[in-house]
């Protein structure tokens, strides 16, 4: 973005790494973007959703917020006030890298898995 260029009506698509508490989003970047006009805001995140808290403590501890436990993606964009939302997949992270799926760490990925 450059000073003095005009956003108005503009639909911007935001490429960021990932979601995990969704505050920042939420508070400051939406925000900071919605007052130069534009008319829609989508994201697209490289990395899978993550359900659960990090047993190792990487990213997200227990008791924190996770955006991924708002439980669909159309209230998930709601509560972020965004326009859409989409996210890799665990498998289309694992062909992208070149690495078998069983060799990454993807405890906080799985859903359907508890890892507490």
């Amino acid at each position: 973005m450059r000073i003095g260029e005009s956003y108005l009506g503009k639909r911007l698509v935001v490429c960021d790494d990932f979601v995990r508490r969704g505050t920042q989003i939420e508070r400051n970047l939406v925000p900071k973007l919605r007052t130069l006009a534009v008319s829609e805001i989508h994201f697209r995140i490289s990395n899978p959703d993550s359900f659960s808290y990090c047993r190792w403590g990487k990213s997200i501890q227990k008791g924190e917020l996770l955006a991924a436990r708002i439980p669909s993606i159309k209230k998930r964009s709601k509560f972020l006030a965004i326009d859409s939302l989409e996210y890799t997949t665990v498998h289309e992270l694992a062909e992208a890298i070149g690495l078998p799926l069983d060799t990454l760490c993807i405890d906080c990925d799985l859903p359907a898995q508890s890892v507490f």
